[in-house]
């Protein structure tokens, strides 16, 4: 259950792409949080001066304001059992930590945010604003391939996603994602499917976390390793949830991820950002940021500390 939910925004309809998902993982009595970055307007040279119009600053300002609170009205609006907040912020760091800061702030527990959005206001998500800001994010961050339209997103819809694949590598780090990624499945009533590639690993490679927890006659890795799923499906079980577990024995990580997702816009991904032992050391940035570059639908992205 996501109980603050954080959606960075820059004035464009891309960006904005984010909310309806947003309004959808929130828990009851949520609180939403809207944050835009101020970005002031790079100064010009004049004859060797350097010249700022302090303004065009102020009327940039005024804009932002406005747009934030008429924003914030619809979402009250789609939703009246919300909290809803919107602000507009001031910092010197940059744009990726800044609403690193604000989420920590805010105590989200969820971002929801598109991989870019090219407002009016600054060119705020840029690929490597939303690229390193996944590396670094405190928390869940819900990542959305923004639409090719321009129109205003429709607050009183609900997204689809009928189908959430988790991809593991069998290292405690990577499995810090399964909480977040089951909560989510469940405000969306997804399916979740847990995804092992065994890849070529040999037996005297297999994580000893996994070897020691196993009985005697799973002797290969892959007996280990569908009984290492097994036991995390167990787990999610007990918790009222419900997954599917799938052993890929070759293959890249990122191409099986993806290629389970096929082109359904409905069929989300869950990883983290890496995952430094397993079974295959799967959940490296590399493979990340294939799956979220490529995937055809929302992908949930933790980089665990």
């Amino acid at each position: 259950m996501f109980r603050t939910v954080l959606v960075p925004l820059d004035g464009s309809p891309s960006a904005e792409y984010a909310l309806p998902w947003a309004l959808a993982a929130a828990g009851p009595n949520a609180g939403i949080h809207l944050v835009h970055v101020h970005v002031a307007p790079v100064p010009m040279m004049v004859e060797g001066v350097v010249v700022a119009d302090p303004n065009l600053d102020q009327s940039i300002r005024e804009q932002e304001g406005d747009y934030m609170a008429h924003l914030a009205e619809r979402v009250r609006v789609a939703n009246p059992n919300l909290s809803v907040t919107a602000r507009t912020i001031d910092s010197d760091s940059p744009l990726a930590e800044a609403i690193g800061q604000s989420a920590e702030e805010a105590e989200a527990d969820l971002v929801v945010m598109t991989t870019h959005g090219r407002g009016p206001f600054a060119r705020f998500w840029l690929g490597s604003v939303s690229d390193e800001f996944l590396r670094h994010s405190p928390v869940p961050t819900l990542v959305l391939r923004p639409r090719d339209d321009k129109a205003p997103a429709n607050l009183a819809a609900k997204p689809t996603l009928r189908h959430l694949i988790i991809p593991l590598d069998g290292s405690e780090l990577a499995e810090r994602v399964v909480a977040p990624a089951v909560g989510l499945a469940t405000r969306f009533g997804a399916d979740v499917t847990l995804v092992l590639v065994l890849g070529s690993v040999s037996d005297s490679s297999v994580v000893p976390r996994i070897k020691r927890s196993d009985p005697a006659d799973a002797t290969t890795p892959a007996e280990r390793a569908e009984l290492y799923l097994d036991r995390l499906a167990r787990a999610i079980a007990e918790q009222g949830g419900m997954a599917r577990t799938k052993l890929i024995r070759e293959g890249s990580p990122s191409d099986v991820v993806l290629g389970i997702a096929g082109n359904d816009p409905a069929s989300g991904i869950a990883l983290a950002t890496h995952g430094r032992s397993g079974i295959t050391r799967l959940l490296m940035g590399s493979v990340a940021d294939d799956v979220v570059r490529h995937a055809p639908g929302p992908v949930l992205v933790f980089h665990p500390e």
